[in-house]
């Protein structure tokens, strides 16, 4: 969009994403509630982090079912759950403290 004087305004930040996604323990998405213009090399990235957190706890003999990591504008929440993890993608600030599975 052009200004009065003749400069483009900068374009708004894309959304930050909302919804979540199950990966298999072989890396597989499963099923996905994120929009189809996330992208699905992201999605994987994101879960095969999470499932290296889930297994180096397990190699440490730590127990852990869920962790979340907080960014600036965005919030991760992994569950672990029998053969796949559960990953909720949420804008910062949003209304819901946690995501109801």
């Amino acid at each position: 969009m052009k200004s009065l004087f003749g400069r483009t305004s900068p374009t708004p930040p894309a959304p930050s994403p909302r919804g979540s996604f199950t990966m298999d323990l072989d890396g597989n998405v499963v099923f996905s509630t994120l929009a189809s213009t996330f992208p699905a090399q992201l999605k994987e990235q994101i879960g095969r982090a999470v499932l290296a957190a889930f297994g180096a706890a397990a190699e440490s003999k730590v127990r852990v079912t869920e962790f979340t990591v907080q960014y600036a504008a965005l919030r991760i929440t992994a569950r672990e759950m029998r053969g796949a993890v559960l990953v909720f993608l949420m804008p910062r600030g949003g209304a819901r403290k946690h995501p109801v599975a």
